[in-house]
Order: structure tokens, then sequence, then C-alpha cells
């Protein structure tokens, strides 16, 4: 296990102790503000509401008051934090690429066309000692509709969805020109004062079906609501080697789809769920039924992982999202449950269909299929 470990968290020969220790302070601050900046910036205000300079945090609340309803209205998205240099140190890490399974590709800076032969190693993935991100596409998403992103699995920490759709890191404003993607949070954490405003700058909203109306509802397009279907349980399935996926009865995804006719995107990030170990908790343990237990009331699930040396920081294994095609979507105001289970179907469909034509390519053995649960 410790061989194990030393290998996967081991950095490319070639790195620089300097890019080295960005990487893993990047990994860090990140790791950190998934775990505590709520917490950090909370006490914060406390500190200054009761200190001397306590007239600006009132003028702050008044603001916040304000303000209340932006997360909920497409939130605040700032190009300048989604650029940050940090989050390619981040990527850098793994590191972190996307596949939307096609002709053009994202290398580093430059966006590049691949050949179209068969015969060319246009999906050879990106290997664990390479530090370039590539996006790669055959087809264009048209940036005059709107979009919902299935994003799976969940992982521990969703680490695949937010470097590749909360930053810019690899290259997805190039490869999606007009697209302005959305990741869906959790709302409770937009009552967080200044927590919450950090994380909408890169793009976070709330998961409330109305946040994600609002985003399909807009007449110009562009807009994508990006949603790990799994939700906050299926990350207690995000194990080495795991491929379980709770969709079954995930279906407000397609409804919302199907009422704003926004056409249907299934992802995959092959890797997500290599990143952390877990403590063991097979569904009828008493670890299970406590953290099944204890989700409804704290609105997430509480994952007992570790990385490298029981340390919160993921292993260093490479991450790859796969973009699928678009599932065109007519609109219906009020769709019926046989139209929305008709659509959930297809959904099923295509994304296991995308899984099992692109997981050689990632290491996946051609016995393992996906657990749908």
């Amino acid at each position: 296990m410790v061989a194990r470990e030393t290998a996967l968290y081991r950095m490319p020969a070639s790195s620089s102790c300097l890019r080295q220790s960005l990487q893993v302070f990047a990994v860090l601050q990140w790791v950190f503000s998934f775990l505590g900046l709520a917490q950090v910036c909370l006490a914060a205000l406390i500190l200054v509401l009761l200190g001397r300079a306590w007239i600006l945090a009132v003028l702050y609340l008044v603001w916040l008051y304000r303000d209340r309803n932006t997360p909920w209205e497409g939130g605040r998205r700032s190009a300048w934090v989604r650029n940050w240099a940090i989050w390619s140190h981040f990527r850098d890490y793994f590191p972190i690429s996307v596949r939307p399974s096609g002709m053009v590709c994202w290398v580093g800076a430059q966006l590049q066309k691949r050949p179209s032969s068969p015969k060319s190693n246009l999906h050879a993935p990106v290997g664990c000692a390479s530090s370039v991100s590539q996006l790669v596409k055959t087809a264009e998403l048209d940036p005059s509709r709107n979009y919902v992103f299935g994003i799976h699995p969940h992982g521990v920490m969703v680490i695949g969805a937010f470097s590749n759709f909360c930053t810019d890191a690899t290259g997805f404003s190039h490869l999606f020109p007009g697209l302005r993607p959305h990741l869906l949070m959790l709302p409770c954490w937009f009552n967080l004062p200044i927590f919450r405003d950090y994380i909408m700058c890169a793009g976070l909203v709330s998961s409330d079906k109305a946040s994600a109306s609002y985003l399909l509802s807009r007449p110009q397009g562009g807009q994508v609501a990006v949603l790990s279907v799994g939700g906050p349980l299926e990350a207690l399935e995000a194990k080495p080697g795991a491929l379980t996926l709770r969709i079954r009865n995930q279906k407000g995804f397609v409804k919302l789809a199907l009422e704003h006719g926004a056409s249907l995107v299934p992802v995959f990030s092959f890797g997500e769920n290599e990143l952390f170990q877990q403590f063991p908790n097979p569904p009828g343990s008493w670890v299970r039924r406590a953290q099944e237990g204890l989700q409804p009331l704290l609105r997430v699930a509480l994952p007992l992982f570790r990385g490298p040396w029981g340390l919160p920081l993921p292993f260093r294994s490479p991450i790859h999202t796969v973009v699928g095609a678009p599932i065109p979507v007519q609109r219906i105001q009020r769709p019926s449950r046989e139209q929305v289970d008709a659509l959930h179907a297809i959904y099923v469909e295509r994304l296991t269909q995308l899984f099992e034509e692109h997981k050689a390519r990632y290491g996946v053995p051609a016995d393992r299929h996906l657990l749908l649960i």
C-alpha cells in the first residue's frame, strides 16, 4: 500500500522543484477552500463585527441582503478569477484533461486540429507524466442553445468538474466559444457570507430548480447548467476502481431539460474515483447507515476519505473528462412521467455508450461495466 501511494503521488522527474511545490500548494488551497474556507469566512465576519471596523461588516451585511438572490439568478462570474494562474498548477498536479471526443484539440495555450484518420493517435490518453491538458471534439455545440451537462461520477470532491467548468485551465472557452458553464452547488453554501461571493466568481450557482431554470430560460442561449447527477450520496461510492453511478431514480434534470428544451450532454470523468481512499463503508454497515442518516440533516455526504500518507490530499492520478454528443430535446412545458422516463432511458443509454467507447483508452478493463443504482 505504501508503494502504491508513493507511486501515485510521485511527481514527474522532469518537473522542477518550484513547479512541484506550486502544484501541491494549488491543490492544498483548493482542499482547504472545499473543507474549511466557509467557516473561516464566517468567523472573520464575526470578528470584524465585534471589532472597531464593525461598520464595514454592517455595510457588507446590508449589501448582502440586497444581493441575496444573485446565486439563484445566474451568479456573478469573474473571468479574472477563472483564469488565475493557480488553476493551471491545480490542473497539472493530476493532470486533468477534457476530451469532447473529436477532432479539435486544446493543447496548452494552442488550439490545434488533429487528422481524421482512424489510424491516428487522436484519442491517446494523456500520460501520468504529462502536464498538458487536452480538449478534443468532433461536433460543435451551438452557442445559441442552452445545455444541461450531466457529470459522472461525483467523486469525493468533484475535482474534474471544478477544474473543467469552474476554471478555464483546460481551455473550455476556447473549445466551446459562446458557452458559459455554471456548476450547480448545494444551496446551503450560498447562505455563508463572503464564501458565497468567492465561489460565485468561479461560476457556481445554486442547485435549486429555480436557479437552473433561470439559466436555461435565457433566450439568447449559451448557458450550460452543469450538475453532478448522482448527488452527494454518490460520493460515498467514490473508491478506486468503483464504477457505481446513482442514476436510475435521478430524473429531475431530465424533466428540467424537457421544460426548457435544453439539450442533454452526458459527461464522464475517468479517474475521478481514483483520487482518494475511503474508510470501508459497504451498504448495510454501521458506517454507511450513519452517513446516509446524517446526509438529509447536513445536506452533504460525509465520506471518510484520505489521500497519500493519510493526508487530505488527492493521489496524483490523471483525470480525463469526456464530453459526449448533445441529445436534442424538444421543449414540453409540462412533460408527462412517460416522456421523462423515455428521455431518461435515452440519456442512460448514451452515457453507457460513452463510457464503453472510451474506457479502454483510460485503463478500464474490457470486462468492467457501469453499475447503475
